[in-house]
């Protein structure tokens, strides 16, 4: 079994996108027998129950690294979630040092890729050409690069400029484990599913198309999950605010619900971890999301999710819901590990 050193922004119990799926992809690696797990993470929750995790800062990166030797450090890439500005230059500089000294192998999971503007006002505008070079510094040096959609694989491509390819797509994983998703729990086909953040679930709530699409749907019972004070105006309709919930009751919910909800850009609705989460309980996503860009990631309108110019309600859920699930299986938290497991 090979020690691993994961660089992340965070761990549970912090609510970080990131972390949350670097943490669990190490704990499935490990459960499979690929890796003994050492994280190093900006910022160190307040209370953690996990073994051999420590805080790192920009000037401490290679000691902290050369303290445990690993034979591959995994970082997982948002440059925002490692520098203000969206410039970590010191993650090129100390990853460099250890892989040319410790001869061990560097994987870079790119979350995220750069941040670009059109506005003169906005710090991108002038930051873009020195994030894409953190990336192609990041790129060379490492010795397998993952994405979690095919844009950004594309995108990334365009942006190391004909360097050798070196990346695999894989996709998100839901971080409401799978292993919670009951076949045996019959849908409630008028039963809809509100996740995520306040910020995303409001702008579902004020698009003044999401009353009329749920009547078309026949919902009659829509479940808000997370914090923040969410609210209908829909007298014809049972809103149930949970609020937040630990995983497992959200998982209850997931297995009870038709449909579910969701707002994101077509483009890269397949990086989506509420999509995920949707998929890996067999719930039909509704994408409220108006945009028209071509989609990838082997997604297919009316075929495993749903938009706003669908025929509604589906003719056939339960053929839908199965579509949804076989979309998912190549791409949950296992099936991810040990794919990653490959380049360790």
């Amino acid at each position: 079994m090979k020690t691993v050193l994961h660089i992340l922004p965070t761990i549970p119990p912090v609510i970080n996108g990131v972390g949350d799926f670097g943490f669990l992809l190490a704990e499935a690696m490990a459960e499979l027998g690929y890796s003994n797990n050492i994280f190093l993470v900006k910022k160190l929750p307040d209370s953690s129950t996990v073994n051999k995790v420590e805080a790192f800062n920009a000037h401490n990166l290679y000691q902290k690294i050369n303290d445990y030797k690993p034979q591959t450090v995994v970082l997982h890439y948002a440059n925002y979630a490692y520098q203000a500005k969206g410039l970590p230059f010191h993650l090129v500089s100390h990853l460099k040092k250890a892989k040319a000294v410790l001869n061990c192998k560097v994987i870079i999971y790119f979350h995220e890729l750069y941040s670009s503007s059109n506005s003169v006002f906005k710090i991108s505008f002038y930051t873009n050409f020195l994030q894409k070079y953190i990336l192609n510094g990041l790129y060379s040096m490492a010795d397998h690069t993952f994405t979690n959609c095919d844009l950004y694989q594309q995108l990334l491509y365009k942006a190391v400029k004909g360097k050798q390819q070196k990346n695999t797509v894989t996709g998100i994983f839901s971080n409401i484990a799978e292993d919670w998703f009951k076949k045996s729990i019959s849908k409630d086909d008028e039963a809809l599913v509100v996740f995520g953040s306040a910020q995303r679930r409001k702008k579902l709530y004020d698009n003044p198309k999401f009353k009329s699409i749920i009547q078309k749907l026949g919902v009659s019972k829509v479940y808000d999950i997370g914090s923040g004070q969410m609210g209908s105006s829909n007298e014809h309709v049972l809103f149930h605010a949970t609020g937040a919930i630990p995983a497992k009751e959200v998982a209850s919910y997931l297995n009870k619900a038709r449909f579910g909800a969701i707002d994101y850009v077509p483009q890269i609705l397949g990086k989506s971890g509420i999509l995920s989460a949707y998929a890996a309980f067999g719930v039909i996503p509704v994408n409220f999301n108006e945009g028209i860009e071509e989609l990838h990631d082997g997604l297919k309108e009316n075929f495993n999710y749903l938009n706003l110019n669908s025929s509604l309600p589906p003719v056939d859920v339960e053929t839908m819901k199965n579509d949804v699930l076989n979309w998912y299986k190549p791409r949950n938290r296992f099936a991810i590990a040990k794919e990653i497991a490959r380049y360790l």
